[in-house]
């Protein structure tokens, strides 16, 4: 009986960490396309008219935290979701 409900618990928590995992995939990739969409941003030309310097300059700044953020998180990810696993399969 202990042995069944061992089984369950160990189902339903790889199951969510899957879904968390998934759901934390899905931010990285959104923040990288957020910080591709602002270097696209950066580079359009209307006529003779480019994003002043100053603007470009904070473009890059909020590039370079989208960018760390991501990295970060999937790096996390990872790390925790690798170790949880290992937990789950020593139990």
């Amino acid at each position: 009986m202990l042995y069944d409900g061992q089984g369950k618990f160990h189902r339903s928590t790889t199951t969510t960490l899957k879904f968390v995992v998934s759901q934390a995939n899905y931010t990285v990739d959104n923040l990288r396309n957020l910080s591709d969409s602002l270097s696209a941003a950066k580079k359009v030309d209307i006529g003779r008219f480019l994003l002043p310097s100053d603007v470009q300059n904070e473009i890059n700044e909020i590039q370079g935290k989208l960018d760390s953020s991501a990295n970060d998180l999937a790096v996390k990810t990872t790390d925790n979701a690798s170790k949880i696993k290992k937990l789950l399969n020593q139990v």
